[in-house]
């Protein structure tokens, strides 16, 4: 009885303690996959409209004019990628990351103030929504960089796609503006434009994004926090 009793607490212990190695080393993988980054080093490097997002990475200003070095105590900092959301990017900055040992991805963005009026500006192309697919993948790995020209205009709408459509972003965006326009401007525009091509997915596009045919039930409440964290209501 006595030897029962003793097997079956050695059992439940050994139990117990092979569940907390497995823990410990999940959280062990999950910290080397998305480690902290230093942003000391960061805020020396001079990046116009930074701000940090989730999953330890950053957005703001193109360091396609930055130099290499910039570029390697970006790496330092712990970033391991660059996104780049311009629609006419040169192989020159994807060579420059790759020089820094930063990995490259450039997923075309249109401006906001393309508000797709027309068939042409307004269509979903099946290799936009690959794009997209990769870009979310890139953003929920984390320790990127992100960024278009400026980091506003197309970088709200790049992270504004990602809020909506990525079920593993947690964070609402920050919209950043122009000097010259009103924040509230900002925000209106860029949820119109997102919800316009939103509304043109196809169902073929929303099953390759691993979305609902409900998709609109699902991103109204999350517009409503994009509004709420930047404090600007919709007209």
């Amino acid at each position: 009885m006595v030897v029962k009793i003793f097997q079956k607490t050695n059992n439940r212990c050994e139990y117990a303690w092979r569940k907390n190695i497995q823990s410990l080393s999940k959280t062990l993988a999950d910290k080397k996959k998305n480690s902290r980054i230093n942003k000391r080093i960061i805020n020396e490097l001079d990046i116009q409209n930074i701000r940090y997002v989730e999953n330890n990475s950053i957005c703001g200003g193109t360091l396609e004019n930055h130099s290499l070095m910039d570029l390697l105590k970006l790496r330092q900092a712990g970033i391991k990628g660059v996104v780049s959301f311009h629609s006419d990017a040169t192989n020159v900055y994807e060579k420059k990351c790759k020089a820094a040992g930063l990995d490259y991805f450039n997923f075309p963005m249109e401006h906001s103030y393309n508000t797709g009026n027309n068939k042409k500006s307004s269509a979903v192309t099946d290799g936009f929504v690959k794009e997209l697919k990769n870009f979310m993948k890139l953003y929920n790995n984390g320790n990127i960089y992100m960024g278009c020209n400026y980091g506003i205009d197309r970088t709200n709408i790049a992270l504004t796609f990602n809020y909506l459509l990525n079920k593993k972003a947690n964070e609402p965006p920050k919209i950043f503006s122009w000097d010259e326009y009103s924040p509230k401007n900002i925000l209106n525009r860029t949820i119109k434009f997102v919800k316009k091509k939103t509304k043109r997915l196809s169902d073929v596009q929303k099953k390759e994004l691993n979305l609902p045919k409900n998709l609109h039930d699902i991103i109204y409440p999350k517009i409503r926090k994009i509004v709420f964290v930047n404090k600007n209501p919709l007209i």
